[in-house]
């Protein structure tokens, strides 16, 4: 695993304005539980291109699940499904967050959402 890293350090440095390898060094350091990392990646896609939707979802779920920043997963949640309306993910994210924070009708409003866009 290492040496994958090591691997992606050197692409990146050859391409820093790519946003997959981005993206992939993020997912590879999720595997070693370095979230401010994991952010600071997310952030730099983010500035790159505001429209790459899937970092603002995969911020919300590093700020829920690691981090207990249950306000900044929500922003950036609500930005993925802003974005992406129709992304079950997304939405799913979105009712997991309001049950957390115990708003219950918002929380069933969006896993109704999520369950119309993929009923299985």
């Amino acid at each position: 695993m290492k040496s994958f890293a090591k691997y992606i350090e050197s692409e990146i440095e050859k391409e820093p304005e790519n946003e997959q390898l981005l993206v992939l060094k993020a997912n590879f350091l999720s595997q070693e539980g370095k979230n401010d990392e994991i952010i600071d990646l997310y952030d730099k896609v983010i500035e790159k291109n505001p429209n790459y939707v899937d970092a603002y979802y995969k911020k919300s779920l590093v700020y829920f699940a690691y981090k207990d920043d249950f306000e900044q997963a929500l922003e950036h949640a609500r930005k993925a499904v802003e974005m992406d309306c129709n992304n079950a993910e997304y939405q799913f994210q979105l009712a997991k967050i309001y049950f957390t924070m115990a708003n219950f009708e918002k929380a069933l409003e969006h896993a109704k959402i999520s369950l119309s866009i993929t009923p299985n």
